[in-house]
């Protein structure tokens, strides 16, 4: 079964979006960075070290920060 833009719609997950990300942080010590780390591995079965490499992609303005945006100071 396909999951449909409509769906997702219907169901309002994104609707709590930034209260469930600020719950799940906090009660498991997660930044934002990996949360969203976590959510882009979730949807696959296995995943391959290339797969976590685009997955970590680090923007020009927080190259310094590592692979999981952490401050490193």
């Amino acid at each position: 079964m396909r999951i449909e833009p409509s769906d997702i719609r219907e169901l309002n997950l994104l609707k709590h979006y930034r209260i469930i990300r600020k719950w799940a942080c906090k009660n498991y010590e997660l930044n934002d960075a990996d949360l969203e780390l976590l959510i882009y591995f979730d949807c696959m079965d296995l995943f391959t070290r290339e797969d976590f490499k685009i997955g970590t992609y680090v923007p020009n303005y927080a190259r310094n920060r590592g692979y999981t945006y952490k401050s490193t100071s």
